[in-house]
């Protein structure tokens, strides 16, 4: 906001009665008080102070940039093109308007219309603010089928404990409350193994909220759950081609397989959260039931935590 202020100031050069004036410093200090609102579960959920302040940010930059010419509007005009070629198309008409030709990221248009600067701005600023949207309601869904996951693991183990399902290993004396615990653990090492290599061959690991780390705790949960009632069906004798008396050792590498397994399931969330955190400006208009790719780009250097 310290840029924000000091280039508002040079684009009116001391005409601070003006109208623009008052409006953009009315955006400024409304972003500054909804940035300072203090933290609560709530506004960490659902984000509305951060995006109000964000939105407020923004609209006050683009109205700035109407006020600029010369060498201030170029420069800015500049930095908008290196954001566009993040969040829009190439051919995006708002884009077309600021840049001359098919040199998009490197030539302007000459003259400069501030008021398409302006236009551009918002129109970048906008899918910044939808991206981030995204990737929060993302991480809270996966928050969601996180816990959804341990209410079942929970229920499982429940239902082991009091013996409506037996699972104790032939060869040893355990409960089958202790075979389970120990299925579990292997499960999700199972599932740890297997979210090793999407986690590292994620392209533009950077994301405000994390992902990659919910990612991976509703993988770890899922494993437990895969292992448990995997084995209760291999020693149902459900699974063709096995046998449904197995040793405790067979259970834990079944375990382990089983735990693995759950990467068929969770692959849709490894590619969603790979188009979260990595950039491709061809998909960045893309509809709320599409799978979108972008990332935090130049345009947040001022705002993104």
């Amino acid at each position: 906001m310290i840029r924000d202020r000091a280039d508002l100031a040079a684009a009116l050069d001391g005409a601070e009665n003006s109208t623009q004036y008052g409006s953009i410093c009315g955006l400024l200090e409304a972003a500054e008080e909804a940035a300072e609102e203090r933290a609560t579960l709530l506004s960490w959920w659902n984000g509305n102070p951060q995006e109000y302040a964000y939105r407020s940010l923004h609209e006050a930059e683009a109205q700035i940039h109407q006020l600029l010419s010369g060498p201030e509007l170029v420069a800015h005009a500049n930095d908008l093109l290196v954001a566009a070629s993040v969040y829009l198309k190439a051919d995006d008409l708002r884009l077309r308007a600021v840049a001359d030709g098919d040199s998009a990221a490197v030539r302007l248009r000459n003259p400069l219309d501030p008021a398409a600067v302006a236009t551009l701005a918002r129109a970048v600023n906008e899918a910044s603010d939808e991206k981030y949207a995204e990737s929060r309601g993302f991480r809270n869904r996966l928050i969601r089928l996180t816990l959804i996951s341990a209410v079942a693991v929970a229920l499982v183990m429940t239902a082991l404990a009091v013996g409506t399902v037996p699972l104790s290993a032939e060869d040893t004396g355990t409960s089958g409350l202790r075979t389970a615990m120990s299925v579990s653990l292997f499960g999700a090492i199972g599932a740890l193994i297997s979210a090793v290599p999407p986690l590292a061959n994620a392209a533009g690991t950077w994301n405000p909220f994390s992902l990659p780390v919910y990612q991976m705790l509703l993988k770890i949960v899922l494993g437990p759950l895969f292992a448990v009632v995997g084995v209760i069906l291999l020693k149902a004798g459900i699974i063709p081609g096995t046998r449904p008396s197995l040793s405790l050792a067979d259970l834990l590498v079944w375990s382990v397989v089983f735990g693995a397994a759950q990467q068929a399931v969770t692959r849709s969330v490894d590619s969603r959260v790979a188009g979260l955190v990595a950039g491709d400006p061809a998909d960045a208009t893309s509809g709320p039931g599409e799978t979108a790719h972008g990332q935090t780009g130049p345009s947040d250097r001022r705002g993104r935590p």
